[in-house]
């Protein structure tokens, strides 16, 4: 094909990608690879900020449209229980701008939520690094998608949930996102990312004999703080640590209404992770990551009653507490054709513990991964077009026990299997110096599009666009 016709192509390419967008996806490139963290991508600044050098000197922009937002602290979009004024749009996405030289860059990135859980999100999820997308799943907890409880212990309270069960609290909206990167010698570099969320809400009303104030407010701030090695071999690792505060309240001069009042802790939340790359042959790696969380919340609900009553307000207090580790290993084949592929299995292990009123009611899970494997293929069609497809695969043991202080009350426990499989297809189209990255929704890559008889009415289910100057 001539270079004039290769040109038209892209340009066709380009126009059905710009008007086949559709809603219910992951991330861009990273997503197309189903997450893989073999395959190394410009997404890795958000939890290795110091790579901001490696990749200074471009803006990129994630649509995401349709996104359904889901509370980092508190209950689902559209959960009639949750607090008000949650911060949801009809669009998502995100956009990034890095800038600097060789010895320094500095980052600015605006997008929907995405204050705590980077790394988290980037290790266990399917490259979605928006807490509103799939990775939401696993933000807090090692128990996968949708994962079954057994029978039993159906309806037990959500121990992932980072606030504390059945508590409803504003999610956390972005004001600051800011990345630093550092030469510090020829082959090193660190790098820091400042994120801080912050959302508040009040109704009062003033009336003859009546005053009532609701309010609610979240405040959360995330710190990133890497380091890389660049010489025979690659080494990147992290430590992210992670606050949150939050509060409800509600507050009454009426005698028949109580008042009530809910604060709560996330404190803290620590991350550390690590991705190694080293030279076994030529064209081949050996790529190993692991990555170690720990987040822990407290919740206090203050029960109020009436103003004029001298009844002491009812208090109690919930505790969660959440670990994970995993690691893995697995080879990256680099082909003179324009070829990546990375494979990599993984073992881990996690733990999730929930406290009613120091022990009045414990609820405990674990779960082991045994085994995880992802797959990743990328591969250049021609200098200006790419396919990307990746997989990946997670069967977990798992086990939860429930117990109360009370004699009167049966304990309950229980296990369960539960497997993950999740695949991702996506193109990539590069001109020059600008690149469109987008991942094929999955209707489209199995039945085709609607206007062939197919499911999909759509071509991609999430688009990325960025710019190297």
């Amino acid at each position: 094909m001539s270079v004039q016709w290769n040109r038209l192509a892209a340009l066709a390419i380009t126009g059905c990608v710009t008007l086949g967008v559709a809603s219910d996806a992951h991330a861009d490139r990273r997503s197309s690879l189903n997450g893989n963290l073999l395959i190394e991508d410009v997404d890795d600044v958000y939890f290795y900020p110091q790579l901001a050098l490696e990749y200074r000197n471009l803006v990129s922009f994630d649509y995401y449209p349709g996104a359904s937002l889901t509370g980092i602290i508190g209950g689902q979009s559209g959960d009639e229980t949750a607090a008000p004024s949650q911060g949801e749009q009809a669009m998502g996405g995100g956009g990034l701008l890095l800038f600097g030289d060789e010895n320094f860059a500095f980052g600015i990135s605006s997008h929907r939520q995405d204050v705590f859980g980077s790394t988290v999100h980037g290790f266990l999820g399917a490259g979605d690094l928006y807490t509103y997308g799939p990775a939401a799943n696993q933000s807090w907890s090692y128990f996968g998608y949708n994962s079954p409880l057994p029978p039993a212990l159906s309806d037990t309270p959500n121990v992932g949930d980072a606030a504390g069960p059945n508590s409803n609290f504003l999610t956390p909206l972005q004001m600051v996102d800011l990345l630093l990167a550092f030469r510090l010698a020829p082959d090193h570099s660190l790098g820091f990312r400042l994120s801080v969320g912050q959302n508040n809400a009040s109704v009062e009303v003033d009336a003859p004999g009546l005053t009532e104030k609701d309010s609610w407010n979240t405040t959360a701030i995330n710190l990133t703080a890497g380091y890389s090695v660049r010489s025979d071999i690659k080494l990147d690792v992290n430590l992210e640590l992670g606050l949150g505060f939050f509060s409800n309240g509600f507050e009454t001069t009426q005698n028949n209404e109580p008042n009530y009042a809910d604060s709560g802790t996330f404190l803290p939340s620590f991350t550390l992770s690590n991705r190694t790359l080293v030279p076994l042959q030529e064209n081949i790696e050996l790529g190993v990551v692991g990555i170690i969380h720990v987040n822990s919340s407290s919740v206090t609900n203050e029960n109020g009653v009436s103003p004029q009553s001298s009844t002491t307000p009812l208090e109690y207090t919930e505790d969660s507490t959440n670990f994970f580790i995993e690691a893995g290993a697995g080879p990256v084949y680099t082909l003179p054709d324009n070829t990546t592929i990375a494979a990599y299995g993984t073992l881990g292990f996690g733990y999730s513990s929930y406290s009613l009123d120091g022990g009045d009611q414990d609820i405990s899970s674990t779960s082991l991964l045994l085994p995880g494997f992802k797959l990743a293929l990328e591969h250049w069609l021609w200098d200006w077009m790419a396919f990307r497809s990746g997989l990946t695969s997670r069967y977990h043991f798992q086990s939860q026990a429930q117990t109360f202080s009370d004699d009167n009350t049966p304990n309950v426990s229980g296990s369960a299997n539960h497997y993950e499989f999740l695949w991702s297809v996506g193109v990539g189209i590069k001109l020059g110096n600008f690149e469109l990255n987008g991942t094929l929704q999955t209707p489209f890559v199995t039945d085709g599009p609607a206007i062939l008889g197919g499911n999909s009415t759509g071509l991609f289910s999430l688009l990325n666009a960025q710019y190297k100057f």
